[in-house]
C-alpha cells in the first residue's frame, strides 16, 4: 500500500466530515445539508463503507482527499499532509521542486512571523514598540507569545538575506507573499516600522499579516491599519482573526463575537470573551458565514454608531443572516470600541454581549435615532433607509412583523410600507435554491440505476437471476448488472465489490451504493415492483416510439405497413396489460 492508500485507509471519512457539518444516521449512510451549496432538503450522503461523500444536488464527490481539497482550497499534497499528520503517518519529505506556490508561501510566512516576533521581544529596534503594548495597550507578555505579535523592523536587509541566503527562497517568492515588493535592486518590507499581527487560518496555519502603525510614527500619509495583499494563500473576504484560538470555545459556547480588528479581538479574548473573532472592516461576507457556520449558528456583531450607516456593513448583515446565522447587534456606549471596554471595563463588555439586540430592531432602533420620524424629511430619510432592509429579510411572516411595527412607529398606514416594499428591491438578492445541478440522465436509466440500488441493498438474489437483466436497457447499467451477477453479494461488502469492478463501472456503482435507502427497509418489495412495472412500460413506449417513425417513413411510399401496425397494437396490448397489473 502507497502512502496515500495508507492515509486513506487510517482516516475516517464520517468523522472527518463531522468536524465541518452535523451528519445524520440514514440506514448504512450518513447525511446532511451539502457544504457546498445552499440546499433545505439534505442531499449530501456520506458512505462509511466506501469511505466517500457525494452530494446528489450539486454533483461533488470524492474521498477524504478531495473533500479537503474541495471545503478549505487546499492542494493535493496540503490535503494529504494534514490527514497523515492526524492519522500518525509519516510522509516520504517532497523534493522542494514539486512544492506549489502556496506551499511555498505557508514556509516563508512562519519565518517571517517568527522573525517578527523574535524583533519584538528580544531585538532592541522592537522595544520601543514592545513598551508600546505592555504599558499603553495593556497586554501581557504570555499574550504577545499566544497571539506571535511582532514588530517590523523599518529596515529589512536583514530578513531578505536570510530568506534568500540560509532558506534559498527567490526574491520572486518573496514578493509572491505580499510582505516584499521590488524598488529598484532591493525588497523593502511593506510592513516595516508596524506592529504585526499573524494572520491565521482557522487550523493555525500563517497565510497573511495585519500591521498597525504605532502612534508617534502616524502622521497621516498612511493608513493605521494594512494587510497583506491578496495572495493563493490569503483571503480577506474569507479570513477570520483569532479562529484558530477560538473556534473550540465557539462551538462550547454555541455563539461566536464579531469585532472589526486585531487588537479588539485579543483585548476581548484576554477579558474572558474567548469566542471572539475579528474581521477586516465592517462587512461581514457570505465567505465569512460560511466559515462561521461550520462552528456555530448564532453570532453577536459588535458595531459602532458610525458603522451601523455603512451600506456594506448592513448588506454584509443581511447576508449573513441569509447564510442561516442568527445574528444580534452589541452596542458600545460608553467607550469606543472593544478594545478600549475590554481594559477599562470587561463587566460591561460582557454585560453589552448578554443585552446584545435582534439584528432587525437594532436597524430600526438606530435609523430612528438619527433621524426625527415627525418630520417629512425624516420620514423619507427612514423609508429609504428601512424599506430595503425589511424587503430583505427571507421570512415573509418576520418581513410582515418588521413592516407593521415600521408603519406604527413611522405614524403611517401599515398599507403606504406594503406598498413602497412591493417596488423596492432587496438590499441583497437570495441565491437561487442551490446550484446548477447536475444534468439528469433519462428517465428510464433513473428508474434502473433505482431498481439496481434497492436490489443492492435488500434483494441479493436479484442478480443471480439472469432474467432480471431485461430491466437494464443502456450500455453501463447491462455491464454492471452482468458484473454484480458474478458476486455472492451476501459474502462480499461494498468496498470489496467496487475494488474488483472495471474502472469505469465504478462511479455508478458509487452513486447506487450512496443512494438513500434508510425508509425502505420493509417495503423494498413493493418499490421494486413498482419499477419493474415502469421500466417495462417505458420499454414498450420507447419500442413503439420507433415503430411509429417507420410507420410514417413507409406508409407514404406505399410499403406494405400492416406488419408493423399489429406489431404496434401487440405492444400497446402487453404494455395496458403490465399497467393494469
Amino acid at each position: 500500500m502507497d502512502q496515500v492508500g495508507e492515509v486513506k485507509a487510517k482516516t475516517d471519512i464520517v468523522a472527518l466530515i463531522s468536524e465541518y457539518l452535523p451528519l445524520k444516521r440514514a440506514g448504512r449512510h450518513w447525511r446532511a445539508n451539502c457544504p457546498f451549496h445552499e440546499e433545505k432538503s439534505p442531499s449530501f450522503m456520506v458512505s462509511p463503507e466506501l469511505q466517500i461523500f457525494k452530494c446528489f444536488g450539486c454533483g461533488k464527490s470524492g474521498d477524504c482527499i478531495s473533500f479537503l481539497m474541495e471545503r478549505e482550497n487546499m492542494e493535493f499534497y496540503e490535503a494529504l499532509k494534514l490527514l497523515a499528520d492526524k492519522a500518525g503517518v509519516k510522509l516520504t519529505p517532497r523534493n522542494p521542486k514539486e512544492e506549489s506556490v502556496k506551499e511555498i508561501i505557508g514556509r516563508i510566512n512562519e519565518i517571517i512571523k517568527n522573525y517578527y516576533h523574535y524583533v519584538l521581544l528580544k531585538h532592541p529596534q522592537g522595544s520601543k514598540a514592545l513598551k508600546y503594548l505592555l504599558e499603553e495597550r495593556g497586554l501581557k507578555k504570555d499574550a504577545l507569545d499566544k497571539f506571535e505579535i511582532g514588530f517590523a523592523p523599518k529596515v529589512s536587509r536583514s530578513i531578505v538575506t536570510t530568506l534568500t541566503g540560509k532558506f534559498k527562497f527567490t526574491p520572486k517568492d518573496l514578493i509572491a507573499t505580499g510582505t516584499m515588493y521590488p524598488r529598484g535592486n532591493e525588497l523593502i518590507d511593506r510592513f516595516a516600522g508596524r506592529v504585526i499581527f499573524p494572520l491565521m487560518d482557522h487550523r493555525g496555519k500563517t497565510i497573511g499579516f495585519a500591521g498597525r502603525l504605532l502612534p508617534w510614527e502616524d502622521n497621516g500619509t498612511s493608513g493605521k491599519y494594512i494587510n497583506s495583499p491578496e495572495t493563493p494563500l490569503y483571503h480577506k473576504s474569507a479570513n477570520l482573526y483569532g479562529l484558530n484560538f477560538t473556534r473550540e470555545e465557539i462551538k462550547h459556547k454555541k455563539f461566536a463575537v464579531v469585532v472589526e480588528g486585531e487588537l479588539d479581538a485579543i483585548s476581548s479574548y484576554l477579558a474572558g470573551v474567548t469566542n471572539i473573532v475579528a474581521i477586516k472592516g465592517t462587512a461581514i461576507t457570505r465567505e465569512h458565514a460560511q466559515l462561521l457556520k461550520r462552528f456555530t449558528d448564532k453570532i453577536v456583531f459588535f458595531l459602532d454608531s458610525d458603522a451601523a450607516g455603512d451600506m456594506a456593513t448592513k448588506r454584509g448583515i443581511v447576508e449573513a443572516y441569509k447564510s442561516g446565522l442568527q445574528i444580534s447587534v452589541a452596542q458600545l456606549a460608553s467607550f469606543k470600541d472593544p478594545d478600549e471596554a475590554a481594559r477599562k471595563n470587561p463587566t460591561l463588555l460582557h454585560q453589552s454581549i448578554d443585552e446584545a439586540k435582534n439584528v432587525w430592531d437594532y436597524f430600526l432602533e438606530t435609523a430612528f435615532s438619527k433621524f426625527d420620524s415627525k418630520t417629512a424629511e425624516g420620514k423619507l430619510a427612514l423609508s429609504k433607509e428601512l424599506v430595503p432592509i425589511i424587503a430583505s429579510i427571507p421570512d415573509k411572516i418576520l418581513a410582515a412583523h418588521y413592516a407593521e411595527l415600521f408603519a406604527k412607529k413611522l405614524g403611517v398606514p401599515a398599507a403606504s410600507v406594503y406598498q413602497e416594499l412591493d417596488k423596492t428591491t432587496p438590499f441583497v438578492e437570495m441565491p437561487p435554491e442551490g446550484v446548477t445541478p447536475v444534468a439528469k440522465k433519462e428517465e428510464t436509466n433513473l428508474k434502473e440505476n433505482w431498481l439496481m440500488t434497492l436490489a443492492l441493498f435488500f434483494d441479493h438474489g436479484f442478480f443471480a437471476d439472469t432474467q432480471n437483466g431485461q430491466f437494464f436497457t443502456t450500455n453501463v447499467t447491462k455491464r454492471l448488472f452482468e458484473e454484480l451477477s458474478k458476486f455472492d453479494l451476501t459474502k462480499i461488502k461494498f468496498q470489496e465489490i467496487r475494488e474488483q469492478l472495471p474502472a469505469e463501472l465504478r462511479e455508478l456503482f458509487s452513486d447506487l451504493v450512496l443512494a438513500d435507502v434508510a425508509d425502505l427497509e420493509g417495503k423494498y418489495k413493493t418499490e421494486m415492483d413498482k419499477k419493474k412495472k415502469e421500466i417495462k412500460v417505458a420499454i414498450f413506449k420507447n419500442e413503439k416510439e420507433k415503430i411509429q417513425i417507420e410507420i410514417a417513413d413507409k406508409e407514404p411510399r406505399g410499403e406494405d405497413v400492416s406488419e408493423l401496425k399489429q406489431k404496434f397494437a401487440d405492444l400497446a396490448k402487453k404494455s395496458r396489460l403490465v399497467e393494469e397489473n
